[in-house]
């Protein structure tokens, strides 16, 4: 793990990852003053051969994907990198940045790739191209959005996405995905310790989908309270149904260290399964 590393140019920072094969993990913060690690600034072949994890920027990890080892490398996490919403070089900086078209396609080779996480993104365009690239995703972690000016765009509290359709649509293409980080689907509602959690029974084929409640509302509750409990429920329901192995997704209170656990209880009964959704702290997770 190297962090805040500056170097002049990247002849050094190749140098030392090429002369270390046994690497399994790497986490690299770097910031180069002049070159690239692309074009003639590349890995030598070979390099890298046991790396299963590593988290840096998106030219870094670019310049280990196009890296050719003997033998498939053993590449299953990628973590800290951003999608700059552009698809070609002609962005700000030519000679260092690398497209997000050219680091998504390099992307697609990597067949033991199952958990992914960015530190930032621009629009859904962005997402829907990732995920095109990723289709082995089991953990998959979205960051923030960024602004225009490379901000980061915060959104409600504690409110869900405004576009919660779009997002179980596109997250349904990818299925084997178990856990998602980064996208609010459920509505804020006050759950005592002692409640039991939420369930109802999803009937129905793949086109067609119905539900039916069968846990009463908890008492001395508000009408509001109510109506979100139910909405809650709802995209329980499609959530299960759309995304088949999808059981955690982000609690609505960011950094309250929750989770939301989705439950499929299989009943016997040919095309009806019962699902729960609780809330778990993330030291009950294993």
């Amino acid at each position: 793990m190297l962090n805040n590393v500056r170097c002049s140019t990247s002849s050094a920072p190749l140098a030392f990852l090429s002369e270390h094969p046994v690497l399994q993990v790497l986490h690299l913060d770097i910031n180069l003053h002049i070159g690239s690690f692309s074009g003639p600034n590349r890995l030598p072949q070979g390099s890298l051969p046991n790396l299963r994890e590593v988290k840096s920027s998106k030219e870094v990890i670019n310049a280990i994907l196009e890296c050719r080892c003997d033998g498939t490398r053993p590449l299953r996490t990628l973590k800290g990198f951003k999608l700059s919403g552009h698809n070609t070089n002609a962005s700000a900086n030519l000679s260092r940045s690398v497209s997000d078209a050219t680091f998504l396609s390099n992307l697609k080779h990597q067949a033991n790739l199952n958990r992914v996480e960015l530190s930032g993104w621009h629009d859904m365009e962005d997402i829907r191209k990732l995920v095109s690239s990723i289709p082995n995703v089991q953990h998959l972690t979205l960051g923030k959005r960024i602004g225009a000016m490379g901000r980061r765009v915060s959104g409600g509290s504690s409110g869900p996405s405004a576009n919660i359709t779009e997002w179980i649509d596109l997250l349904s293409t990818l299925p084997d995905l178990s856990i998602l980080h980064g996208i609010k689907f459920f509505y804020e509602v006050l759950i005592s310790p002692a409640e039991s959690p939420r369930s109802h029974d999803l009937v129905g084929s793949m086109n067609t989908p119905k539900s039916q409640f069968v846990v009463s509302q908890p008492m001395q509750m508000s009408m509001m309270e109510r109506s979100r409990m139910r909405k809650n429920d709802e995209v329980a329901g499609v959530l299960a149904w759309k995304c088949r192995k999808l059981q955690w997704v982000d609690h609505w209170e960011a950094g309250s260290g929750k989770m939301i656990h989705l439950v499929r209880d299989h009943c016997g009964e040919e095309g009806k399964d019962k699902v729960r959704w609780e809330v778990k702290r993330l030291k009950d997770i294993c």
